[in-house]
């Protein structure tokens, strides 16, 4: 049956599109969140001051290589990737721990800190390349079913391949959102996203 083949890609795709969706909206929704936790996050700019004292501490036999302030974008995500030892996963993540346990005002922001810390720890650039793989493996079984619902005028399969395009146009619109987010958030930070 010369049809076998791509009504069989369809079957596998209609059972794991729900999950591939959901891993794409949980990575959107991770990259809103840690937006989010900025904005509202107080005690940010100490974060980031003793992130700079930390960092500076590690140059500390280099006097040309003191840095005047944190790149948001650049020099936190690279503080955040100083892998830290047990229970720490990295730099940010003990010096969000540390503030924390010092000072009290500061627990009820250690989860939207950590959430911060953690998405900068795994990288946006690993996170966008998984979401466009993600999208172009969805964008190709969408496809697949069009062309399998149009060859076999199933309107079924036809209805499914929309609700899938429909599910892609909503995550992409809130990728976008999230992303204009992250960028109007680096801008606020200041010429280049520093902050000092």
């Amino acid at each position: 049956c010369p049809r076998l083949r791509p009504r069989l890609a369809v079957a596998a795709a209609k059972l794991s599109a729900p999950l591939r969706l959901l891993a794409a909206a949980e990575q959107t929704d991770r990259r809103a969140l840690a937006v989010e936790a900025v904005q509202r996050s107080e005690p940010l700019k100490d974060v980031l001051k003793i992130a700079l004292l930390a960092g500076n501490a590690c140059n500390h036999d280099a006097t040309a290589r003191l840095a005047a302030g944190v790149g948001v974008a650049a020099g936190l995500a690279k503080l955040a990737l100083v892998k830290g030892g047990k229970p720490y996963k990295s730099l940010v993540h003990f010096v969000v721990r540390c503030l924390a346990d010092d000072e009290p005002r500061y627990g009820g922001h250690l989860s939207a800190l950590e959430t911060l810390a953690a998405v900068l720890a795994d990288g946006d650039g690993d996170d966008a390349a998984t979401l466009d793989e993600l999208y172009g493996d969805l964008d190709g079984d969408a496809s697949t079913a069009r062309s399998e619902a149009d060859a076999a005028d199933d309107a079924a399969l036809r209805a499914w391949a929309a609700w899938l395009g429909d599910q892609l146009a909503d995550l992409r619109a809130a990728r976008a959102a999230a992303d204009g987010a992250a960028a109007a958030l680096m801008r606020s930070f200041g010429d280049g996203g520093a902050f000092g």
